[in-house]
């Protein structure tokens, strides 16, 4: 009963008086209520709050087993980060009926000023071709700017090689940071792929786990301990794939966590 009174704007007990002789906590399914009258129309639910980021229409490529990988760009022109972002990917039919419906997540975490990160989303088999592709935002938390949950990496010495047909590319270079009081403990690249009309074609990211460490030389053997001067690089080897047309271009996005 409480959620009729909810969804009527009317308090609690004005329903339970209009409607002596319901037991609220027995119920059964068309059970038929009097609603009362309000003095003053009942207050609207709110809308959500448009997430002030721009987020691309996905481009959908299909897989072998008949599923479908959709791909997103979402893009800041704010003064301040965001991160955990997400979206909801629908997909219609020609009438406009929603089909399927599944949650797109970033492929970072971080989403700095001027920057843009890809969101990915797979649907699996069956999936009909023709149906086609939404995307709404879902969530993204502001940074503060005090934040020290990142460290600034920057990518260097990039070495980009596509192969003869563009349906690949390997990536190769080096993420610095600033040296810190500690080494990062993780680093995530993510290379994302376009084509020549600047639409996403593929994504792919790899993770460094400990990128200053040094393996122990035996079961019971510490490993040395690493000076955060001895270490403000780390060199990787990356390819990314197109899932459809020819790969035009690539950028490579990193990020430190300490």
């Amino acid at each position: 009963m409480l959620g009729i009174a909810l969804r009527y704007g009317i308090p609690l007990e004005a329903l339970k008086t209009a409607n002596p002789g319901v037991d609220p906590r027995a119920m059964s399914v068309g059970a038929l209520l009097i609603i009362p009258l309000t003095q003053a129309p009942a207050t609207p639910t709110p809308s959500p709050t448009p997430l002030p980021l721009r987020l691309s229409a996905p481009q959908c490529y299909p897989k072998e087993d008949g599923g479908l990988w959709c791909l997103m760009i979402a893009s800041n022109d704010q003064a301040i980060a965001f991160e955990n972002l997400s979206a909801q990917v629908g997909l219609y039919a020609s009438d406009g009926t929603m089909q399927a419906e599944r949650t797109a997540f970033s492929l970072l975490n971080l989403l700095p000023p001027g920057g843009k990160i890809p969101l990915l989303v797979e649907f699996p088999a069956p999936v009909d071709p023709a149906w086609q592709a939404r995307a709404r935002l879902l969530a993204a938390l502001p940074v503060d700017a005090s934040s020290s949950h990142y460290l600034a990496a920057t990518i260097e010495g990039l070495d980009v090689d596509t192969a003869a047909g563009g349906q690949f590319t390997r990536l190769q270079g080096e993420v610095h940071w600033a040296v810190q009081p500690s080494a990062p403990r993780l680093i995530w690249l993510v290379a994302v792929a376009y084509d020549e009309g600047d639409q996403v074609v593929g994504a792919r990211r790899i993770e460094i786990l400990q990128p200053c460490g040094v393996e122990p030389q035996g079961e019971n053997t510490p490993a040395p301990e690493v000076t955060p001067a001895a270490c403000a690089l780390a060199r990787f080897d990356l390819t990314v794939y197109s899932m459809g047309p020819e790969i035009s271009r690539v950028e490579v996005l990193a990020e430190a966590q300490p």
